[in-house]
């Protein structure tokens, strides 16, 4: 069993934990305020998070036909063992990833399409 570790310093410790994991990919920086933390079961969640497209089509690189123009993550959920923080895992959850794409070339006339994955 680890050293308790003080409520305030898990959640941001929490805080880090989501920034290393996913901030790139977030539109805007996480804030403490933002996570809905159960300290007891070491379960933070965040919803509605918008989500940065300039990385994300950089993510996807060039050999890609497509470019995302839009999206948001609907629910993103981290649960960190506390209890044993230097021989547990964190594990991270993403829920509802809804994204606007398009075409590179604007010659291959499709329409937007809307693309949800859960």
């Amino acid at each position: 069993m680890g050293l308790p570790i003080p409520d305030s310093l898990q959640t941001r410790l929490s805080k880090f934990v989501l920034k290393r994991a996913i901030g790139q990919y977030l539109q805007e920086e996480l804030e403490l305020n933002q996570l809905s933390v159960e300290l007891g079961s070491g379960t933070v969640t965040l919803d509605n998070l918008g989500l940065n497209m300039d990385v994300i089509n950089a993510t996807l690189g060039e050999d890609v036909p497509l470019v995302v123009t839009g999206g948001y993550i609907e629910r993103v959920k981290a649960t960190i063992p506390w209890h044993d923080i230097w021989r547990g895992n964190c594990e991270l959850e993403i829920h509802g990833v809804r994204l606007t794409i398009a075409p590179k070339n604007p010659k291959w006339g499709f329409q937007r399409q809307e693309s949800s994955m859960s």
